[in-house]
């Protein structure tokens, strides 16, 4: 009878569990009809040499009368950040020969107390989407909150030529978006669509010195058998690019006027109840930290998570093979992260570091909550690599000062 298949938390090797107890599990093969475990033993020691010489430094279950070979919990003292636990097992068939034993296995713990983390969370959006987040997104309608249609409309000046971008949302339905009488291209509503049509942007095109206008209809939609009031909203946020580059913000407010189906137009006013609705999305960015390595290292681990999805390249290897990582999960109350080995990826001298992030599960659209329905932009990423040299000594490269950005490809 051989032993094999050696797993902690149903892992192969695992990285980065925060257990004190995981549960171990191994499996059995033999040749012959009828074989069983009789009796089990597990050691787990802070080396392999230790297991080999018989000893368990850190638990020894002795041997037990049990057939039992899945979730046996460990139960030795809790074991500190980092530390890696190496673990075997001996098994006794029903005649009381001893199995083959099998190789050992290890776990490694990861960062278990907020003081292990030295990395800082990095904003990961361009400058330029920065400035539109800061001024916003500002809802508003009119003192009589049950008209219907209600049309908003703003008239503004330019000195001189600009490119124009508009931000537009509304809830309830965006019927007509004129600019100088002429009627602007909108995304198609998705019939199919779970949930209410998020925040558009729309590229205007070139405008003119001079006088302009732009006008937006917004139509009731209430919820079938609802029987509330209908609660109408409007925001927008027009972006004017100038010759120099130079970028010029209109966010709805009290340069706006509205009117309830054409009647006298009169100042709009905040909305009294907005509803929360995230810019549209943006393209994923590129980070980058390059960095120096003395000496070559012994081990080298990559801890990293990120609020949006990350793919991290270490010397231009991409580091794991997961996708949309991390996992999903309700992000009000926690983040999970990963570990990596990039021992093999280190080399001595010049080192660079770097992540795509783009939306993923925490910044994506979940409906009926939106873009950023667990909690506010930006995406954001954090990442720790720590090595570690022959003679014990440790450097960290973490997120923080140093980091470079680019929007991706």
């Amino acid at each position: 009878m051989r032993i094999v298949g050696l797993k902690s938390e149903q892992l192969d090797n695992p990285l980065g569990l925060e257990l004190a107890d995981p549960r171990l599990s191994w499996r059995l093969e033999a040749d012959r009809p009828g074989a069983r475990q009789s009796a089990y033993r597990v050691r787990v020691a802070t080396t392999p040499e230790a297991l080999a010489a018989g000893g368990a430094d850190l638990w020894d279950s002795g041997r037990i009368a049990s057939g039992q070979c899945f979730d046996v919990a460990y139960a030795g003292p809790p074991p500190a950040s980092r530390q890696r636990c190496w673990w075997t097992v001996d098994v006794w068939d029903e005649a009381e020969a001893p199995a083959e034993p099998p190789r050992p296995a290890f776990w490694e713990m990861g960062l278990l107390a907020p003081a292990d983390w030295t990395a800082a969370w990095l904003a990961v959006e361009a400058e330029e989407n920065r400035a539109d987040r800061e001024a916003g997104l500002r809802w508003v309608w009119g003192e009589d909150a049950a008209a219907d249609p209600r049309q908003f409309r703003l008239a503004f000046r330019l000195e001189a030529p600009a490119e124009a971008t508009l931000i537009v949302g509304a809830r309830g339905r965006l019927d007509l978006l004129h600019l100088d009488g002429r009627a602007l291209e909108r995304e198609a509503p998705n019939p199919h669509a779970f949930g209410a049509q998020g925040v558009q942007r729309l590229a205007l095109g070139a405008l003119v010195a001079g006088e302009h206008v732009l006008v937006a209809e917004i139509a009731a939609t209430p919820g079938p058998r609802d029987p509330r009031p209908w609660l109408g909203a409007f925001a927008a946020l027009l972006k004017l690019r100038g010759d120099d580059g130079a970028i010029r913000r209109i966010v709805t407010g009290p340069d706006w006027e509205t009117s309830a189906g054409g009647e006298a137009w009169t100042q709009a006013t905040p909305a009294g109840h907005p509803p929360r609705q995230a810019l549209p999305p943006t393209g994923a960015m590129l980070l980058r930290r390059e960095f120096h390595v003395a000496a070559p290292v012994v081990g080298a681990r990559l801890y990293a998570t990120a609020l949006g999805a990350y793919e991290a390249f270490l010397n231009g290897a991409r580091v794991g093979d997961a996708l949309l990582a991390p996992e999903s999960t309700d992000f009000r109350h926690r983040t999970l992260y990963r570990v990596y080995d990039v021992t093999a990826l280190v080399r001595a001298g010049a080192n660079v570091l770097g992540a795509h992030v783009g939306d993923g599960w925490y910044a994506s659209y979940v409906a009926p909550g939106g873009r950023y329905a667990f909690g506010p932009a930006p995406r954001r990423f954090l990442a720790q690599l720590e090595l570690t040299f022959a003679d014990s000594a440790r450097q960290v490269v973490a997120t923080g000062d140093g980091w470079r950005t680019a929007p991706s490809p």
